[in-house]
């Protein structure tokens, strides 16, 4: 017999979730903004039941099954050994299974991209779907139907997202209307009693209304001034092979998301075909996903952030000799971004979930009276800032031209000096060639 003692786990949780512990509804669905403590909330009452109910079977989803491992799979180990109950588990890091060796419960890692895995997978009484907002209604339908048969403990599902938008199928199926055997749930930073001061501060800065309502009051978001309108989200049949000009770009990140895209063409139009994303990872924790998840990927060239060269240098070192800085420069932020407007983007709906996130939520900046302004809300678009760079081959080509000719027109004195953006029209002039 092994003996347990729980008693100091309320005070190692957020009182906010408290319920979470007793709560025997079939389905618990969590709203909040960033750091609000809901997903590892959700983690330590996996934690909790695994440890103090017998017979169960817990399934962690996500979208993408190779996501799982450095976030879901990861937060619930450091779970563990964060309770000091590292001798109570055993973690497969090769098939991503946790087994509790006090009654046998597992939990099990899979991602609704790997359908084979998911149909094999029996016995199941409790399933956290993570980022549930990336999923679509015939995915949660799915889901539930794996929820069937007799078990000794009330079967329950858990999903915990962002708002992100009041078009989204689970506020119209949730929160709009009543949902038989439902809890909804909502939950801010203010929340989350061991958020350290720095997030808070950089939270309660934040003034775009939409990434305010989403981000830091948990409000369903309303779009407005985006960005893109040029997109398809799809699961296109096209591999590597059946585009031209592959090229890969990567943004880096430790408080906010660390991201790798891999893009080509075909026909003029671009394809966003694969993307690695973590939030939270060190230089070394994003190497080893790109390791773990692209293991020939040490030839590509990959044109990178140049905001951080020791970052680069170590990647090279560990290596990706062709890892490259952007150029970057005055305007490149608005030149990449209006490279990306040009072409009719197809974005890979299973591999590429936070690009397609992303590019539909991505906006331009407001003055007091909400209209857009010409400056972007550089918030939540590490994919975009990727592929930016990723592209700056192309782009840059004529962001140098540009540029070019706003140095004439400045010289001529029909361009005022600090002006950057396209060339209105009444000024497109054929530019003599200068001389030495």
């Amino acid at each position: 017999m092994i003996n347990v003692d729980l008693r100091d786990v309320p005070k190692r949780m957020n009182p906010a979730f408290w319920w979470l512990l007793s709560d025997d509804h079939r389905l618990n669905v969590m709203i909040g903004g960033a750091a609000a403590g809901k997903s590892y909330s959700v983690a330590e009452r996996i934690i909790y039941k695994s440890l103090v109910e017998d017979g169960h079977r817990f399934l962690v989803v996500r979208k993408v099954a190779r996501t799982l491992r450095h976030s879901v799979f990861d937060l619930l180990k450091y779970i563990i050994s964060d309770w000091g109950m590292g001798d109570l588990f055993k973690l497969n890091q090769t098939d991503l299974t946790i087994t509790c060796k006090v009654n046998s419960n597992e939990i099990l890692f899979t991602g609704l991209d790997d359908v084979d895995k998911l149909k094999s997978i029996y016995g199941i009484t409790d399933i956290w779907i993570e980022e549930a907002s990336e999923i679509t209604e015939a995915d949660f339908n799915q889901l539930d139907l794996r929820l069937r048969g007799e078990t000794k403990h009330k079967k329950q599902i858990s999903m915990t997202l962002n708002p992100i938008s009041v078009m989204h199928w689970i506020k119209h199926r949730f929160f709009d209307r009543v949902e038989p055997d439902c809890l909804t749930h909502h939950s801010t930073y203010l929340d989350n009693k061991f958020l350290d001061s720095d997030t808070k501060e950089r939270l309660a800065h934040i003034t775009d209304p939409y990434f305010r309502d989403v981000y830091v009051d948990g409000k369903w978001g309303v779009f407005g001034n985006v960005v893109f309108s040029n997109y398809i989200i799809e699961d296109f049949a096209y591999q590597e092979s059946d585009l031209k000009n592959v090229c890969q770009g990567m943004d880096f990140g430790t408080a906010h998301a660390s991201a790798i895209i891999r893009l080509g063409f075909k026909d003029d139009d671009l394809y966003v075909f694969d993307e690695l994303y973590g939030k939270g990872w060190t230089n070394p924790d994003f190497i080893g996903a790109v390791r773990e998840y692209w293991p020939a990927s040490k030839g590509w060239v990959i044109t990178a952030d140049s905001a951080e060269p020791d970052r680069i240098t170590e990647w090279r070192r560990a290596g990706w000799e062709r890892v490259t800085e952007a150029k970057k420069g005055d305007g490149s932020l608005r030149y990449g971004i209006d490279y990306l407007c040009s072409k009719r983007v197809h974005i890979h709906a299973g591999r590429c979930p936070n690009f397609a996130r992303e590019v539909q939520s991505f906006k331009r900046r407001e003055d007091k009276e909400g209209n857009p302004m010409d400056a972007f809300v550089e918030m939540n678009d590490d994919c975009i800032a990727a592929a930016r760079y990723a592209t700056e081959y192309i782009w840059a080509q004529n962001h140098d031209k540009i540029m070019g000719v706003h140095e004439f027109l400045r010289d001529k004195g029909k361009l005022p000096v600090g002006a950057r953006g396209p060339i209105d029209e009444r000024y497109r002039i054929t530019i003599p060639t200068r001389r030495a």
